[in-house]
């Protein structure tokens, strides 16, 4: 019996570690993958806010432009 009871225990175990380990590494992947989302939008809005600066700039240059000729 306790034979059973220590297979039991070793066989448990090791689902348990394993199990570990599987969250260990999902946990892993989703910080990577939030990472990955982080320095899209970090370079979206970096994008945008130098699309938003350029325009400007070039409309200014073009009427400087139109008033030169």
């Amino acid at each position: 019996m306790d034979l059973v009871k220590f297979h039991a225990n070793l066989v448990l175990r090791k689902q348990a570690v394993g199990s570990e380990i599987d969250q260990a590494f999902f946990f892993y992947l989703k910080l990577l993958e939030l990472s990955g989302d982080l320095c899209v939008d970090v370079t979206n809005t970096a994008l945008f806010v130098g699309e938003c600066l350029i325009d400007p700039i070039v409309d200014i240059c073009q009427e400087c432009v139109g008033q030169i000729e």
